[in-house]
């Protein structure tokens, strides 16, 4: 499970870079009916797709909220939540491991299939020199680290 997560969240980190992105983006019927039925109230959606990959952009309740469909299937959501919502085991990672980084944005990931489970939590830091995308379970406990520095300096 871990190096499938850590593959998907790198995917859509760089899938969204290299995406078909276009308010004239081919979506399947199949996944826009589904985005709706999940997101009724939503109307402004920005899609990009790549292959058979579908990546909504969307606000919810005000947050930024992003979510993946690959083959028509949901593969996982993404809201953005403050760092202050999350769990008391992933607030003491960072206490412990990145005191001296600030934490610049932070989402809350879950994936699909089951409602409830399988959830992470990410968060973009930075310490003015190296900015890194870290990863970890409710628990607290490690998923992934993905160093951004590189990523940042190509751009």
């Amino acid at each position: 499970m871990k190096a499938i997560t850590f593959l998907a969240i790198s995917f859509i980190v760089f899938s969204s870079a290299f995406a078909q992105s276009s308010p004239n983006a081919v979506v399947s019927a199949k996944v826009k009916k589904k985005f709706v039925k999940l997101y009724p109230n939503v109307k402004d959606v920005k899609w990009s797709v790549n292959k058979n990959i579908a990546h909504a952009d969307f606000k919810l309740d005000g947050k930024e909220a992003s979510i993946v469909f690959k083959a028509d299937t949901l593969f996982v959501t993404m809201i953005q939540v403050k760092n202050s919502d999350f769990p008391v085991p992933v607030k003491k990672y960072f206490e412990k491991n990145y005191n001296d980084y600030v934490i610049v944005k932070t989402g809350k990931m879950q994936f699909a299939p089951i409602p409830g489970k399988n959830i992470c939590y990410a968060a973009e830091i930075t310490n003015g020199k190296i900015t890194k995308r870290v990863t970890l379970y409710p628990d607290g406990k490690e998923m992934s680290v993905m160093d951004l520095s590189d990523t940042q300096k190509k751009q």
